[in-house]
């Protein structure tokens, strides 16, 4: 049970938090994840087993992948991006901007994330 317990604590750094979850929510994101919030009282990721949810889902906030994140706002908003190995990331977004002092690669995604939702939110 132990090593069980390792591997979902290890999983939980490729879901984004809370707040930009909730946020993709109001944005539009509607796929299925394997993870979700119940709200913010409650941040603990639940692992989702959709025969077996028995809870309200319009309470639930999906917890995405930040691959599923980057793939909606690809698909929807045309939002691109890359990370180099100087964990700077470089934005498609009109004019290319940067997104730069970001101490790890983790950081420089989720510095993208919040980049975009601020755009889309503008849109």
């Amino acid at each position: 049970m132990v090593g069980l317990q390792n591997k979902t604590i290890h999983m939980e750094k490729e879901f984004l938090p809370y707040q930009e979850s909730l946020e993709l929510k109001e944005l539009g994101f509607k796929e299925k994840c394997a993870a979700h919030y119940i709200d913010e009282d409650d941040l603990e990721l639940k692992w989702k087993i959709y025969r077996n949810l028995s809870i309200n889902m319009t309470y639930l906030v999906q917890a995405p992948l930040y691959q599923q994140a980057f793939r909606f706002f690809r698909d929807k908003f045309d939002f691109r991006y890359s990370i180099g190995n100087t964990n700077i990331s470089v934005v498609h977004y009109g004019t290319t901007q940067l997104l730069q002092n970001n101490a790890t690669y983790e950081d420089a995604e989720l510095a993208t994330i919040r980049f975009f939702i601020e755009k889309a939110k503008q849109r």
